[in-house]
């Protein structure tokens, strides 16, 4: 190699060797500002759950819904004798929820008659009720336990009406307590459901009384005890089952059985018949089926249509059980009802 090359070799190495160095020096001064960065990255996401607005925990909704028996379409004798009942109502609810297990809810609502009805009037005369608020209730409920690998929910809650009915504040009812619980069981579109609920009547008497100030000369002559005795204990199962057929479309059925027991006892003494009942009057056992479409509209808005049956669990002779699909008992099928409702969520 001659003189002359080795002379190039040099500049070029005293050329490079500096910007080497200054490649160097600026590699190593960007790594320690990425690894800041990226360790940095992670206290932006605190922040945004900071940012982030908390749902309310209180939710309500309004409903009106109407309510008519398969007695309308029934045509009878006599225009006196109308079994055909039309009903409007609206209810106010509100929900609260907290501690992630528990929710309180408040139901309000109130009814009134729409057409003349002999059931409509509570006597043996057709005429129309007046509008009359039913029963509030508080009610209390709680998750308690999921059953692993089946996936059953336990559910339990307690219940306690405040007399806001004509009906209760003249029988002087003071509340009905009632606790329950409930299973529940879900997959895909499927909905599975049992309960259980036994409420009771605390009340100033046993049995009805007559209002000595709306009838004084009645209570003059006969006394206020009417002897029709209130139902003390009423215990109630529940099987219900649901459908997803859509996403805003549902199905829904539901059977339930109802017992009762009466708040007096039949006494047995020499003069009592050997036919009569005595000790615990428990009332007669009903049952029924309940059918439902709802429809959601829109986010917060939905619509509903429902068939529900109910009636005693044994026929008028009492020699066979009744299916309460449909009412084919009574010659008017009075005990079928039909439901349309809407309801609002806020």
């Amino acid at each position: 190699m001659t003189k002359a090359n080795l002379l190039r070799l040099a500049l070029a190495g005293s050329v490079l060797s500096p910007m080497c160095a200054l490649a160097e020096e600026t590699t190593a001064t960007a790594a320690p500002e990425a690894t800041a960065t990226a360790e940095a990255a992670p206290e932006e996401a605190p922040k945004a759950e900071e940012d982030a607005e908390e749902a309310f925990p209180v939710s309500g909704s309004v409903g009106m819904s109407y309510r008519f028996n398969h007695a309308n379409f029934t045509p009878t004798e006599s225009d006196k004798a109308a079994f055909g009942t039309q009903q409007g109502s609206l209810s106010v609810k509100a929900h609260y929820g907290f501690l992630e297990r528990f929710a309180l809810d408040v139901n309000l609502s109130a009814s009134k008659e729409l057409a003349d009805s002999y059931y409509g009037a509570n006597s043996s005369q057709t005429s129309i009720k007046s509008t009359d608020f039913s029963d509030s209730s508080v009610s209390l409920s709680a998750d308690i336990y999921t059953i692993p690998v089946v996936d059953i929910s336990i559910s339990a809650g307690l219940s306690g009406t405040i007399p806001t009915s004509k009906a209760s504040q003249a029988a002087k009812i003071y509340t009905t307590v009632a606790p329950s619980l409930s299973l529940g069981w879900e997959w895909k579109r499927l909905s599975l459901g049992a309960g259980f609920e036994a409420g009771y009547t605390f009340a100033k008497y046993r049995t009805y009384h007559i209002e000595g100030d709306s009838a004084a000369r009645n209570v003059a002559q006969s006394g206020s005890d009417t002897g029709d005795p209130l139902g003390l204990w009423d215990l109630s199962e529940s099987f219900d089952l649901g459908v997803k057929i859509l996403d805003a479309l549902s199905f829904s059925t539901s059977y339930s059985v109802s017992h009762n027991l009466l708040a007096t006892s039949g006494k047995e003494d020499a003069y009592t018949s050997p036919y009569a009942d005595t000790g615990d009057q428990w009332g007669m056992v009903s049952h029924g089926f309940s059918f439902g479409l709802r429809w959601k509209a829109l986010e917060k808005t939905s619509l509903s249509v429902s068939m529900s049956t109910r009636q005693p669990l044994y026929n008028k002779r009492g020699t066979e059980k009744t299916v309460p699909i449909f009412d084919w008992e009574t010659d008017t099928h009075e005990r079928t009802k039909y439901g349309i409702s809407v309801s609002q969520s806020f």
